[in-house]
């Protein structure tokens, strides 16, 4: 009795059992560990750099009209989760022992909203799908408070704030999928970053192979599917040309110029 009393008890106990063991393992593991300490002269410096590399997961949050259950064309709508990643560089600047300062001066977030809805068709109930993807520019500030190192391990506590603007909704005009919003340029005049997205040709190709896929390349981001696919991500596809888009570079490189000049920036 007495054994089999054990052995239903440790089947009971079985997860509890187990989890201990794993804490215990890891914890001399630790302990083996700190007979090297890792990156012992990091605390001297007075700043450094460092890569960002997340995930990170967004949705819509719904609220229906108050007259949305009075009509009978859409039954339902849903936001669903969507995840992506983002990537940025990190400055530390250690003021004190115990506070650090960290900004983020390139961090960019890619995300991605999704919802769907159904609604009463000719055929029955149709569910359609919705994708909204978007580039988001953060400017992160945050302040670090911590606590002495043990070891290797340290406590520390953040806080702080950020600043976001979405890159798909800064250039200079309206975006045809929403005027109703005002672009960045209304309220800061001279504001102009945009995402270029072009095709390039290796150095030597022949005039007629280059001018036939940009004719191609016309054509199809011209086309009524395309168009509406690219919408549903808030791009507005424009076919330029070569010529135009050299243009469009060129506009690129003298606007970074001078933003680099006047930040007193030089290459290193």
């Amino acid at each position: 009795m007495q054994t089999s009393q054990s052995g239903h008890l440790l089947h009971l106990y079985r997860r509890k059992v187990i989890i201990t063991i794993l804490v215990l393992i890891i914890s001399m593991g630790g302990a083996f560990a700190q007979r090297e300490f890792n990156m012992p002269d990091h605390d001297e410096k007075p700043y450094y750099f460092g890569i960002i590399l997340g995930y990170n997961t967004s949705h819509y949050n719904i609220t229906h009209h108050p007259s949305f259950l009075l009509r009978d064309t859409i039954q339902t709508i849903e936001s669903l989760n969507s995840g992506r990643v983002h990537l940025g560089i990190l400055a530390n600047w250690q003021v004190t022992e115990r506070i650090d300062i960290r900004g983020y001066p390139l961090h960019l977030i890619f995300s991605e909203k999704k919802f769907d809805y159904r609604e009463k068709g000719q055929t029955g109930i149709v569910t359609t799908e919705q994708r909204v993807e978007s580039i988001v520019m953060s400017f992160p500030l945050q302040v670090r408070l911590k606590s002495d190192r043990i070891g290797n391990f340290r406590v520390y506590t953040l806080a702080g704030g950020k600043y976001d603007f979405d890159l798909a909704s800064n250039a200079g005009a309206r975006s045809p999928q929403a005027p109703e919003i005002p672009a960045v340029s209304e309220t800061i005049p001279g504001f102009d970053l945009s995402v270029l997205v072009g095709v390039m040709a290796a150095a030597g190709t022949p005039q007629v192979a280059i001018d036939r896929i940009s004719s191609e390349i016309a054509e199809v981001v011209k086309h009524p599917e395309v168009v509406r696919v690219w919408q549903k991500a808030v791009i507005d596809p424009i076919g330029a040309g070569p010529a135009g888009y050299a243009r469009e570079i060129e506009r690129e490189n003298a606007a970074m110029a001078r933003a680099a000049a006047a930040a007193r920036l030089k290459a290193e």
